[in-house]
């Protein structure tokens, strides 16, 4: 593969997918993934019907179903809100934060060393 840094984060990215229960986890589940991991990132879990009205990724019944391929995967799980139980939020699992951790630690090695030129802008 050529020097383009870019390029090697998507084949890491991909490489990592692989050692985890991405089998029927497409782009689009991929984007619920993101979100609900930055919603938990930021102390803001998302609640399920946060989730289904992300429009900017899909219909809400493919979000719907999506959610459920996360969960079947055991990326994602449901906990009950503790100010209301009939409030369902979105968390990572123990699964889903191992990927991220993977992930994380792919691109820290992708990081170009310090003797590299900076690109010039």
């Amino acid at each position: 593969m050529n020097n383009n840094l870019y390029l090697h984060f998507l084949e890491t990215t991909k490489q990592v997918a692989e050692m985890f229960p991405m089998k029927h986890i497409d782009p689009v589940c991929k984007l619920m993934l993101e979100e609900i991991a930055l919603g938990e990132a930021r102390n803001q879990p998302l609640k399920v019907s946060d989730a289904i009205e992300l429009k900017s990724i899909a219909s809400r019944s493919t979000l719907h179903r999506k959610l459920s391929l996360l969960i079947d995967a055991g990326l994602i799980k449901l906990v009950a809100s503790s100010l209301d139980k009939r409030t369902k939020l979105l968390t990572i699992t123990a699964t889903g934060a191992a990927y991220f951790a993977a992930l994380s630690a792919a691109i820290e090695q992708l990081k170009p060393s310090t003797s590299r030129q900076p690109i010039a802008t």
